[in-house]
């Protein structure tokens, strides 16, 4: 994949351009021409209040201007924040918007302290204001309004004023490097439910495809086709690494001319740009929204008559075997926790933890093949709901329910029921409407919509109340990569080392060694395809018994045989075999039923059960006598590497290296491969097509993909 690097540095006398340009054009035509480093000043005033904080607030200090997830840009380092998460903003024609003044933390400069108004305000009491910061588009210089650091009580109304902000701005310095990806390729735009206008018969999803028209990446064909009844028309569309700009100007959906794009806002026009955001390059998200006309003849003169919009949607390239099934890990930097006061004590009568990192799962039901979420954070939502509530699945999007029923987990129930406290799953906005969405996207990144723990209060069986308890936003999502385990992959080489031998027959009459570390094996047989363990220690209990104890597999578990005819070794045979003596395997619990268990964990370690060896003794032919001859406990037991698993050191050529870790994941860059990943033990702890692997536990690990072997540490 080739990509096209754009380095702009703060020059008054040259500008670097690629496109016919005159001298005096502006620096600014787009979100993307801002990212950089900017110097901050102002003129700072700390008040008395906020003397003890004053080492947290500066006049002048460098600021970044990045790309952002969902909003168009983010800025990072007012005032002398030091919070990775800034302030998210819009941009459009020399102004940017603030969407969020203190970012998804909620403080901007850390608890407790926030970014307020000119005024003092706070963000968070309900007066609705915000920020606007204008640009100038030639010089880059950005003036800000003034704005002052509160700390806040705990209804987020203004406390006290720590430092005031005025003559703000921002001057450029250096622009951040832009790395355009080519996003080329078929993508199938679908708007959620409530997005668009169900009542009209226009088609809700189209195709689009995308054609890259510059080497540069910078520029686009693309083809929107609704299908039967309609012609595939072209556009040309923009791309600065952000956003993609589809113009459209008469352009119409069919070859009567019936259907045309409007301007989103006016339907008078028919000239309009049509912007998705970039996500990665298998998916791309409406933000301008769309407007399609119907055009009517009446007596002769055209009139345009909405008929259908979208609002938001996403265009996502195809991905084959989309499973919501599974277990996903959260990670959430914003979670606000309203039974706490302004200093970040807890005032929560329950003590309640809510963790910024938690596990959930989605099953499928084998009663009804609905989805439904299971363990949820330290919860159970559908063992708490009977089942009542499932889920919804439209495309590459998953609703989970929200609302009063919708239980995650008993805070306290006394012995009468007469008080009754639970967390209940409420949406993004507090409410109890709706749902949370979980999307797979293109590109194998999942994402998850805000949430609210509401806590709901029964009391003598009256009507519940319910009040915020907490609030999780700026959430991470990913789904946790389990191989599945077949029992092809039992076959091997085992090592076995015992941390506690218990040797029973001390001065033994035969001088039996039962060694803290051995070996032992399970193969597949050729006859029957089961699974046998065959040279154990010193000893084949395949041979000694001829066959007749073959292994059982169940998920990742297999079941080695004992009983008093699984014999591992012989101790002595006498010549006329009156005396016959052998030592076999029992169980942990020193019985000869049940079986010793072999467990190959997700992680790639390997667990073995305690067992026993028995003294088999038979004289003439009678009843044998059994006793202890020794007990293996706290055992530590590791496959081997096969030889068609050899890792094959070679030198990395770091032009063709396409492996990486980051964030305790194994990437893949580009399409997925077949990928090997083994333990420093020589354990191949993953084997699959993917282009990336969690789930892992920290370490260094060797990964495996196609001619290319690198290490990684998690």
């Amino acid at each position: 994949m080739k990509k096209f690097t754009l380095k702009l540095f703060a020059c008054a006398s040259a500008v670097l351009a690629f496109f016919a340009a005159s001298p005096a054009q502006a620096q600014v035509a787009s979100a993307a021409d801002l990212y950089g480093t900017y110097e901050f000043t102002a003129t700072l005033e700390v008040t008395d209040d906020g003397h003890e904080y004053k080492d947290l607030f500066s006049d002048k200090c460098d600021v970044k201007i990045e790309a952002h997830s969902v909003n168009d840009l983010m800025i990072v380092g007012l005032g002398g924040s030091t919070i990775a998460e800034g302030q998210p903003c819009n941009y459009s024609n020399g102004n940017i918007r603030v969407m969020n003044p203190n970012g998804s933390t909620y403080y901007y400069w850390g608890k407790p302290v926030v970014l307020g108004n000119n005024e003092g305000g706070s963000p968070f009491d309900g007066s609705g204001w915000e920020l606007n910061y204008t640009v100038d588009l030639n010089t880059k210089t950005i003036t800000l309004q003034d704005f002052t650091a509160i700390t806040v009580d705990a209804a987020w109304n203004t406390d006290k004023i720590l430092a005031k902000f005025t003559n703000c701005k921002l001057t450029f310095k250096e622009a951040t490097t832009v790395e355009l990806q080519d996003i080329s390729g078929e993508y199938q735009f679908k708007a959620p439910a409530g997005q668009y206008n169900a009542e009209s018969s226009f088609p809700v999803e189209f195709d689009m495809t995308l054609t890259a028209t510059s080497a540069l990446y910078n520029s686009y064909k693309v083809t929107i086709d609704y299908g039967e009844g309609f012609a595939p028309v072209d556009v040309n569309a923009t791309f600065d690494g952000t956003n993609l700009n589809l113009e459209v100007n008469d352009t119409y959906l069919n070859e009567e001319k019936t259907y045309a794009f409007c301007d989103y806002y006016n339907p008078s026009s028919l000239k309009s740009t049509i912007v998705f955001k970039y996500v990665s390059e298998k998916a791309l998200t409406l933000s301008s929204g769309i407007h399609i006309v119907k055009v009517v003849e009446t007596e002769g003169t055209p009139t345009l008559e909405s008929e259908q919009y979208y609002t938001t949607g996403s265009a996502t390239k195809a991905t084959e075997g989309l499973s919501f099934v599974g277990k996903y890990v959260v990670t959430c930097d914003g979670v606000y926790k309203f039974f706490e006061d302004a200093e970040g004590n807890n005032t929560d009568v329950y003590n309640v933890e809510y963790p910024t990192s938690f596990e959930f799962e989605i099953f499928q039901s084998d009663y009804n093949q609905k989805l439904y979420v299971s363990t949820f954070m330290d919860g159970n939502i559908y063992n708490n709901t009977n089942g009542y509530y499932p889920c919804e699945v439209e495309g590459n999007a998953l609703r989970m329910p929200v609302g009063d029923a919708v239980s995650v987990r008993k805070i306290f129930v006394n012995d009468d029921f007469s008080l009754m406290v639970y967390d209940v799953l409420y949406n993004g906005s507090g409410e109890n409407t709706g749902t949370i969405e979980l999307t797979l996207n293109g590109d194998g990144t999942v994402t998850m919509g805000d949430f609210h723990f509401m806590r709901k209060t029964t009391e003598n069986f009256g009507t519940p109340t319910f009040e915020k308890s907490a609030k999780y936003s700026s959430i991470a999502v990913e789904k946790k990569v389990e191989k599945v385990i077949t029992p092809e992959d039992f076959i091997g080489k085992y090592s076995v080392t015992s941390a506690e031998v218990t040797k029973y027959l001390d001065g033994d009459t035969y001088n039996v060694e039962y060694p803290t570390s051995f070996e032992f094996e399970i193969f597949q047989s050729d006859y029957n395809q089961k699974l046998y363990v065959s040279t154990f220690m010193d000893g084949n209990i395949y041979n000694n018994t001829n066959g007749y104890y073959p292994c059982e597999v169940e998920g990742n578990a297999l079941r080695m045989p004992v009983g008093d005819a699984v014999s591992v070794r012989k101790i002595f045979v006498n010549d006329d075999f009156s005396l016959m003596v052998y030592d076999v395997l029992y169980n942990g619990s020193g019985e000869n039923t049940g079986t010793i268990e072999l467990t190959l964990n997700g992680d790639g370690t390997v667990t073995m059960g305690d067992f026993h060896f028995m003294r088999k003794t038979t004289e003439n032919f009678g009843t044998p006598t059994f006793e202890k001859s020794a007990k293996y406990s706290s055992i530590v037991v590791e496959k081997k590497q096969n030889d068609d698993d050899a890792i094959d050191f070679v030198d990395v050529d770091e032009s063709t290296v396409k492996v990486y870790a980051a964030n305790g994941t194994i990437y893949v860059a580009g399409e997925a491969e077949e990928v090997k990943v083994y333990s420093m033990s020589g354990a191949c702890v993953f084997n699959g097509v993917t282009n990336q692997v969690s789930g892992l536990n920290k370490g260094l690990y060797i990964v495996k993909c196609g001619n290319t072997t690198v290490k990684v540490i998690l």
